[in-house]
């Protein structure tokens, strides 16, 4: 099928039949070896630039390119047509069409463009094709050349369409001959595609539509003039509003029309860094701008009052009180003494956060004067005092509050997600077109990589400038401010009244709905949200991120989280463990799991296998594991009830678990036709085991065989009878040499079948490398009595002797079959002469196995197996 352009069908050219059909047969007929390109509208302008004549549109039809057969124009004319004589006559109306001299005008003005772009240069050939007539008589002189036997026609009609194929390939074929082109790299073909379909992203960048924004959003509304005119005519009023519905914008607009009038006006407000702002707007000298605390100091100033120094460490600890008590107390008294400053208007901002008997002073201050209060009551951080809007118009005596519901600064995705979190009991409406990427809400493992590789991108590669970018912190309670890569990091609190273009929020842990919901609605162009993935799993951020959650359709959420908790039980933080073994393995008992956990040691596989045989046997409590090379799963073994048993294994991921109120692991299912592992009905292992508390002589007793294990020949026997079989088949192992050992790891890791088949192997290995000399003997029946009654009794109540001894024959089979072993006789062997050199090859070949199965089976069944 050949690549078409455009992809998704043919272009609307006004040809109802005649192109569309053609387009079809083309990508039916042409092989994925065939490039073709369908009427672009470009080539009529390319052709009237070259030439200067106008010309219509689709000049050229269709192009096809190949890179062995070159470049054709194909010319299509559809309806009947005659011939007469110079010219082609469409039937139906008797207009008089030239397609040659078109046709040949097109590709060389084609060819022309393309060396002029800089795309090489071409030899194009053409043909024409009328696929509703039928030349039955002669064909003009001008479309076939007789020169060439047979003679090569370079027009088609109605009888070629059925192989269209092969009829545009022998015109190729012929064209290549018959102009000398020359073959088409592929480099050079992708050129020709780019040059003709040039791929360009209009988009405007984001600094432009930050420019854009301000221009055209962050002006008074027809809303705002309406209020604006009331503000005017009364001489109290209470505004109030959300985030983004121009609130500020209107104290700063009033405030100036009040200074042209020649009156004196204080405007208040509660952040500094929002007086600040507002004193660089109104930097009119009828226009003083403080914040409440800064008039209280000014006052305590003029009563003669102390006035605690902030920065002084030692003071830190009274300032609340000051704060709170003594600063409000000294306006009151230097308006009692009547030593305030006389003005005409008062304009607040930020009303919602001053005290009702801070507003009281302010009204009798300016019980005569104009009072306007803003404030949105929705913008009240947890360790704020809160004034309602009716309280603040009761307290002023104002009548009700006016509402704003046009918001102009918020991007319309923020405004909408904010409207989810926090809906009003009035409507809200935002103007702003709806534009997907203004909102970028992410939730990760490592919140510090993310922020950093985000300001990168917002600064490397999309050029947006450093002054028009804000990190505000959304932590409850925090107060930071400073900078970090070189931008503003600032809390929600303080940044709170103003705004940014970009802002990035840092929703930490303990991010609040207050903190978040001001947060957001600090930008005016954009707004990024990076959140943590195990709070959000938690539902620490509450409606935010049940809403990100529902929206996470990949789940990706979780796997952050997943990612975040593997990491947490990988480094031991955060779980109460209890150590076991940390000398042969790190081995620990975790309460919150009620079950094991073995940490991978490198080079300790045996190690940690027969301790995984030993308590899934001997215990009621699962374990869990994980490859070192795989750290992202967790591998869960179930308790057992004989050697008889395959060790059944699960993998899981890690999460939070609502139940248990911890992290726990998560099993996880197969899909085999999907080939990739899912979770299933958000199964908790610990749930889903029984729960029973264990006995701390039970942990006492595995630290004491772990002392016995770590002691090696020199713990007693009585010591080392005490053991299982597989604690005690660690120990043969442990006596052998560390090389013998390290080789020998590999093969172990691979393991697969019954536990007690796979102990008795481990066993008559242990023995076999003890055995120096070649022609001692040993037997099936020897050993398994070895094994048993003599060295270990717990394995007398865990299996009868029988089914012991058809496990430790199928162990001394499995090295017979290997060639490790000969038969002497009946139940009786020895080592062979090459055994060093075929354990080393079956260990070589376990390795070039490695990532491709841990399954022995499958070993066992490879041709190299055979071969040794």
């Amino acid at each position: 099928m050949a690549k078409m352009f455009p992809k998704t069908g043919p272009q609307d050219t006004g040809s109802t039949r005649a192109e569309p059909d053609l387009y079809w047969r083309l990508s039916k007929y042409l092989s994925d070896e065939f490039t073709v390109i369908h009427s672009l509208p470009w080539l009529a302008s390319v052709s009237k630039e070259i030439d200067g004549r106008s010309v219509p549109t689709g000049e050229i039809d269709f192009l096809i390119l190949h890179r062995e057969l070159g470049i054709l124009a194909v010319e299509v004319k559809g309806g009947i047509f005659t011939h007469d004589r110079t010219e082609f006559v469409y039937k139906r109306t008797g207009q008089k069409i030239d397609p040659i001299r078109q046709v040949r005008r097109g590709t060389h003005a084609l060819a022309q463009w393309l060396h002029e772009s800089g795309a090489g240069s071409w030899r194009i050939g053409y043909c024409i094709l009328f696929p509703h007539s039928e030349m039955r008589e002669a064909i003009p002189i001008a479309l076939i050349d007789r020169t060439v036997n047979p003679p090569q026609p370079i027009v088609f009609d109605i009888n070629a369409l059925n192989d269209i194929g092969k009829s545009i390939q022998d015109v190729m074929i012929y064209w290549k001959k018959a102009l000398g082109s020359w073959s088409i790299k592929e480099q050079q073909l992708q050129k020709l595609v780019d040059v003709i379909l040039p791929s360009s992203d209009y988009t405007p960048c984001w600094e432009t539509r930050i420019k854009n924004d301000i221009v055209t959003w962050l002006q008074l509304t027809p809303e705002q003039v309406v209020c604006l005119k009331k503000i005017e005519k009364e001489a109290r009023l209470v505004v109030t509003g959300s985030a983004g519905t121009g609130k500020t914008l209107l104290l700063i607009e009033h405030a100036r029309r009040l200074s042209a009038l020649g009156q004196k006006v204080l405007v208040l407000t509660y952040n500094t860094l929002l007086a600040n702002r507002l004193r660089e707007e109104l930097s009119d000298l009828l226009i003083e701008v403080y914040t409440f605390h800064q008039q209280c100091r000014r006052a305590a100033k003029v009563i003669g009052n102390p006035v605690p120094n902030i920065s002084d460490s030692s003071v830190q600890e009274n300032f609340k009180d000051w704060y709170s008590i003594d600063a409000p107390n000294a306006l009151q008294q230097a308006l009692n003494e009547k030593k305030l400053e006389n003005y005409d208007a008062l304009i607040i901002d930020e009303g919602q956060v001053l005290h009702i008997n801070w507003l009281k002073t302010l009204y009798e201050w300016f019980s005569e004067k104009r009072i306007i209060v803003f404030c949105d009551s929705t913008q009240v951080f947890s360790f704020e005092h809160s004034t309602s809007p009716e309280e603040i118009s009761a307290t002023i005596n104002a009548k009700s509050p006016y509402t704003l519901t046009v918001n102009l600064r918020s991007p319309r995705t923020v405004f909408e997600r904010i409207l989810e979190v926090k809906s009003t009991e009035y409507q809200q409406f935002c103007p702003r077109l709806f534009e997907p990427d203004t909102l970028s809400e992410i939730a990760v493992q490592d919140m510090r990589s993310s922020l950093n590789k985000i300001i990168n991108q917002l600064i490397e590669e999309e050029k947006i400038s450093i002054e028009s970018i804000v990190i505000i912190d959304a932590t409850n309670g925090s107060q930071k401010e400073g900078n970090y890569l070189g931008i503003q990091i600032i809390s929600a609190a303080k940044f709170r009244g103003l705004e940014a273009p970009v802002v990035v929020v840092w929703a930490g842990l303990g991010s609040d709905e207050t903190s978040l919901l001001c947060a957001y609605t600090r930008a005016t162009s954009r707004c990024i949200v990076i959140y943590d993935a195990l709070a959000v799993i938690k539902g620490k951020y509450k409606a935010f991120g049940q809403i990100i959650l529902e929206l996470d359709k990949k789940g990706d959420i979780k796997k952050e989280s997943s990612l975040v908790l593997t990491s947490s039980i990988f480094s031991k933080q955060g779980f109460n463990l209890i150590d076991i073994d940390d000398k042969t393995i790190s081995l620990y008992w975790c309460s919150d799991w009620n079950g094991w956990i073995i940490y991978p040691t490198k080079n300790k596989q045996v190690a940690q296998l027969m301790w995984i045989y030993h308590l899934t046997v001997t215990t009621d409590y699962p374990v869990y594991t994980w490859r070192e090379m795989d750290s992202g799963k967790l591998q869960y073994f179930k308790p057992v009830n004989s050697l008889k048993d395959d060790l059944g294994k699960d993998l899981c991921n890690l999460s939070y678990c609502k139940s248990c109120n911890i992290v726990t692991p998560f099993l996880l299912k197969f899909d085999a036709f999907a080939s990739k592992l899912y979770r299933e009905n958000d199964e908790c292992a610990v749930c889903s085991s029984v729960r029973t508390e264990i006995e701390l002589n039970k942990i006492d007793i595995q630290i004491q065989f772990a002392q016995i294990l770590s002691q090696g020949n020199q713990a007693s026997n009585s010591d080392k009878k005490r053991l299982s079989i597989f604690l005690m088949a660690l120990g043969r192992w442990n006596t052998i040499g560390e090389t013998q050992k390290q080789e020998l790891e590999d093969y172990f890791r691979v393991r697969s079948g019954t536990i007690g088949y796979n102990v008795a192997h481990l066993l008559i290995l242990s023995d076999l490398l003890k055995i120096e000399e070649m022609q001692h003997e040993f037997g099936i029946d020897e050993a398994a009595t070895k094994y048993r009654d003599k060295w270990c009794p717990d394995l007398v109540a865990r299996i009868d002797q029988k089914s012991w001894r058809g496990m430790v024959a199928h162990g001394f089979n499995t090295w017979l079959q290997q060639k490790v072993i000969e038969k002497v006789d009946k139940g009786i062997y020895k080592k062979t002469a090459n055994f060093q050199e075929i354990i080393h090859q079956i260990i070589l070949l376990i390795r070039s196995f490695e990532g491709r199965s841990e399954n022995f089976k499958d070993l066992k069944r490879s041709p190299q197996i055979h071969n040794l």
